[in-house]
């Protein structure tokens, strides 16, 4: 019974090898190696602007641009051996071991976090193949490596896979690399520089010294240890190699070149399947508006030349960015007081916790060892929400925050693709108090939300790509998140105006139409590292930065030049016309409050309709959030006031209302008399009286409405007065 057993199972298993065989077979069928794809090919990029001219032509492969193994110093090509197949010298083109530990280490990690590839499985890859991840296409690569390693020598796949390897930037094989990162030919790079190029292939957004040096350096040092560990270096090449400084970022001189640079920096994250489907040749469409990029150019020029700045403006309806100047590139930056529409007051108007006209005391106050501060350390007392943020007052975004909780502005911010991690999640987050910051691209995209009725959309500078022959390889859509209701985009962006108006952007106040703004300043006591402005109309959004990379201090603040600067691209963006004016959201209700109830005792009630103009406030709410109940004070005037007997004087005290108007009469026994008429202060005191007399005082109130009515309360009787018997004094010898 055991030995029919066994045989049934081996049967089954030669059954399933013979499948196996099979779908290899089938799968494979017809798959042979293309020798003319292995490398790039004498093609081009191109890259076209928004009205489909060439701005910029890339070669892909031109004679310089192709190295020879024999040319260079043996630690380059061993710097890709130990980062990416340190048996590439013993295996036949698959690393089965490898390949065996990856699947362990997958199926204990539940995910595919490892893989196997050696170089020459790679090369296969990147000119042969799609990037997907399948059975078939793996299969594929498998065969094809084999015939790899069958027809060249490893010298020459190693050769090939150095002329061909991405390392972005559009930069494809080690020259060009050498050329962008290094501004050297790949002969002449050191130890420490192959093993960053070595780095950067991994994943050149993630590890690329210009945009995450902390990561690159971390992963250099890393590769270097294994030279060592592997005898390619010796202890003093490692220790020199180790103090060599990580690469800064090349003045660019070309025309375009930031749009260029973010153009190519935004290819590493595009959906593609792989950025080898552009090895051989492409075009490139991009937003970009040359006339305006130029602009924008000369006015940063313009602008403290030798301090950092980044410069963008985007199309709000198609979410591009039509012109980008940078001279630290588009990093990741704290972005201070801009994220307070975005963490604060949009969240808190989508959860109902505020409206503009909210009042909130703005007061130093001690958040459990949290101890935030304003500006200068002034404080206003109580505030609306509107005046907090056009002011940019630091104590109500916090106490906002704190009443409507992290969890919920999260949400929101993921919406509007900003990262939030977990040591993020404190108080800190209403003044943008982030681990990694965020880029000016990301910024502007969460401000052209608000802009597009709180629809969110990435920012992007490519539009489509084509291959060369004009098959579409990628073609941007849009996302359209909707992050906030279309009215509370509505409500913030009129809270925003109001900061060119009384708030922090006064600068803009100058324009001939309205712009929604938001400044922003990082810093400390001895200087600012950040300073911002992101403004916007209908049809553009503008994003202003002025920092150094280095963090080295200015005394630049989010009010002052970026706020100019802004000022300027608007007056090129809109020289010949004016953008479409902003219109409330059609379920927004603007309501006429009772500004004496709202100033004297900070309620929310609305304005009867015998209040005079002068006592009323108009402002934004959403449906739900409309005051129920009237004012009392222009309804019916109330008199409030006391009476009493002082030296001899009757004082009537009255509360000091000063759109009230009062009318004082007397009245002692069948005598009647107007005191006061059209009075208006605090204290009335009767001097004019009788001793032992009973007197009768009365009050009455009115204003007059916009029309001229007088509107009239009712007589106030106020207690009756008695008056003392007047001292007589008795004559001496009465008796007499």
């Amino acid at each position: 019974m055991t030995l029919k057993i066994i045989c049934i199972l081996l049967i089954l298993m030669l059954l399933l090898v013979l499948s196996c065989l099979l779908y290899y077979l089938l799968a494979t069928k017809n798959c042979k190696l293309s020798t003319a794809t292995l490398e790039p090919t004498d093609s081009c990029i191109q890259i076209f602007d928004n009205e489909n001219k060439q701005i910029a032509e890339l070669a892909l492969n031109a004679a310089n641009k192709r190295i020879h193994l024999q040319t260079l110093p043996r630690h380059i090509p061993n710097s890709f051996i130990v980062a990416e197949d340190k048996k590439f010298y013993t295996h036949n083109g698959i690393d089965y071991r490898g390949i065996v530990r990856a699947i362990y280490k997958n199926i204990q990690a539940r995910s595919f976090k490892q893989g196997a590839s050696t170089i020459s499985q790679q090369l296969v890859k990147n000119t042969q193949l799609t990037n997907e991840k399948t059975v078939k296409r793996k299969l594929k690569e498998f065969k094809l490596t084999r015939q790899l390693e069958k027809r060249y020598a490893k010298e020459e796949i190693l050769e090939m896979y150095l002329n061909s390897i991405y390392f972005g930037h559009a930069c494809y094989g080690i020259e060009s690399a050498s050329e962008y990162y290094f501004d050297k030919q790949a002969k002449d790079l050191s130890l420490a520089e192959s093993a960053i190029l070595a780095s950067i292939i991994r994943s050149p957004s993630r590890y690329s010294p210009f945009l995450q040096p902390e990561q690159c350096l971390a992963l250099r040092n890393n590769i270097l240890k294994r030279m060592l560990d592997n005898q390619y270096c010796t202890e003093q090449e490692y220790t020199s190699a180790l103090a060599e400084n990580l690469p800064t970022k090349q003045k660019d001189t070309l025309p375009n070149a930031s749009y260029l640079n973010a153009v190519y920096d935004e290819l590493e994250n595009l959906p593609l399947s792989s950025p080898y489907k552009l090895l051989h040749g492409c075009k490139i469409y991009t937003y970009l508006n040359c006339n305006l990029q130029q602009e924008l150019e000369n006015i940063a020029a313009g602008h403290l030349p030798k301090i950092g700045k980044s410069l963008l403006v985007t199309d709000n309806k198609q979410v591009g960015v039509t012109a980008f100047y940078s001279t630290e590139g588009n990093i990741a930056r704290q972005a201070g007081s801009i994220m307070k529409p975005l963490a604060v007051y949009g969240p808190a108007l989508a959860e109902g916790q505020i409206s503009p006209a909210t009042i909130i005391q703005d007061e130093k106050t001690d958040f459990s060892g949290y101890t935030p501060s304003n500006y200068k350390d002034k404080y206003y007392g109580s505030v609306s929400c509107r005046f907090a943020l056009a002011n940019s007052l630091n104590i109500p975004a916090v106490k906002i925050l704190q009443n409507m909780g992290i969890e919920n502005t999260i949400k929101y911010l993921r919406r509007m693709g900003l990262r939030i991690e977990n040591e993020d999640k404190n108080l800190a987050l209403a003044l943008g108090g982030t681990a990694s910051g965020y880029t000016l691209t990301e910024l502007a995209a969460a401000y052209a939300q608000l802009a597009n009725g709180g629809k969110y959309n990435s920012l992007h500078f490519i539009s489509k790509i084509e291959d060369k022959n004009n098959n579409m390889l990628y073609q941007r859509s849009l996302e359209n998140i909707q992050v906030f209701s279309s009215e509370v985009a509505s409500i913030l962006t009129d809270m925003l105006q109001t900061s060119v108006s009384i708030g922090t952007a006064k600068s803009l106040q100058s324009l001939p139409f309205r712009v929604a703004t938001k400044t922003g300043t990082c810093g400390n006591e001895c200087g600012n590292t950040d300073a911002y402005t992101l403004s916007y109309t209908t049809e553009h959004t503008i994003a202003v930065w002025f920092g150094n990379r280095d963090n080295t201090l200015t005394n630049i603040y989010g009010g002052g030049i970026p706020c100019h600067v802004a000022r300027d691209i608007y007056d090129t963006l809109y020289q010949n016309s004016t953008p479409t004016p902003f219109q409330l959201d059609a379920k927004v209700i603007s309501c006429k409050l009772d500004k004496t109830a709202y100033d004297e005792d900070g309620q929310l009630r609305l304005a009867t309709p015998n209040t005079p103009k002068a006592y009323i406030l108009t402002e934004l709410f959403l449906k739900n959030a409309v005051p129920k109940e009237y004012g009392w004070r222009f309804n019916t005037p109330i008199v409030q006031s006391s009476i009493f007997m002082k030296d001899g004087k009757v004082v009537i005290q009255l509360k000091d209302y000063p759109y009230y108007q009062y009318r004082i009469e007397k009245s002692w026994d069948k005598h009647r008399e107007i005191l006061a008429q059209d009075f208006q202060k605090s204290e009335y005191i009767d001097s004019d009286i009788l001793a032992n007399t009973r007197y009768t005082y009365t009050v009455t109130a009115y204003f007059y409405d916009d029309k001229g009515h007088k509107i009239t309360s009712v007589e106030t009787v106020l207690p009756a007065v008695h008056t003392a018997q007047p001292n007589v004094k008795i004559p001496d010898k009465w008796w007499q």
